[in-house]
C-alpha cells in the first residue's frame, strides 16, 4: 500500500524473506536468467504476508468504488489487469459465486479489519484469489 518492491531494503547476506521463498537469486553473483520456480511455500507467503493483504485491500477498494453495481464486469477487468489474460466464463463464474457466498457469510459473521462493509470484505478475498492464481505468480 505504501511501498513498492522496488524500494525493498535488500541486504546481500539477509534478503527479504518473501524473495527467498520465490527463489530469488543471491546477490553475490550475477544471474542472467532466473530459474522457474513453484514451491509449496509460495501460496503461504501470498496468503499471509501483510504486503499481499494490503495489495488485495487496495484492489478491492478500487473495485468497490469504481462501480459497485457491475461487480462481475469489474472482476473481469481486474482479472485482465492482474493476469494480462482474459478470464474464461468458468473462471468468472467461480469468482462471482465466491463473491456472492462471501457477502452472504459476512452478513452474519465478523470480517474483522478486512474492510468497512461485507461487500468490500468479500472483494478483498476475491482480489486475494486473483493475486494467487498461477498466471499471476509464475507468468
Amino acid at each position: 500500500r505504501y511501498r513498492r518492491a522496488l524500494y525493498t531494503y535488500w541486504k546481500r547476506t539477509a534478503p527479504y524473506p518473501s524473495l527467498l521463498t520465490f527463489d530469488a537469486p543471491t546477490r553475490d553473483a550475477c544471474n542472467i536468467r532466473r530459474i522457474p520456480t513453484n514451491t509449496p511455500l509460495q501460496p503461504l507467503v501470498t496468503l499471509n504476508d501483510p504486503v499481499y493483504l494490503e495489495c488485495a485491500q487496495k484492489i478491492a477498494e478500487d473495485l468497490f468504488v469504481a462501480n459497485a453495481d457491475k461487480i462481475r464486469q469489474k472482476i473481469s477487468e481486474t482479472y485482465q489487469v492482474i493476469t494480462q489474460d482474459t478470464a474464461s466464463e468458468k473462471t468468472l463464474n467461480v469468482l462471482q459465486r465466491t463473491y456472492d457466498d462471501l457477502v452472504e457469510t459476512y452478513q452474519t459473521t465478523s470480517y474483522g479489519d478486512l474492510a468497512a462493509t461485507p461487500e468490500q470484505a468479500a472483494l478483498v478475498n476475491v482480489a486475494s484469489i486473483m493475486l494467487n492464481i498461477d498466471k499471476t505468480i509464475t507468468k
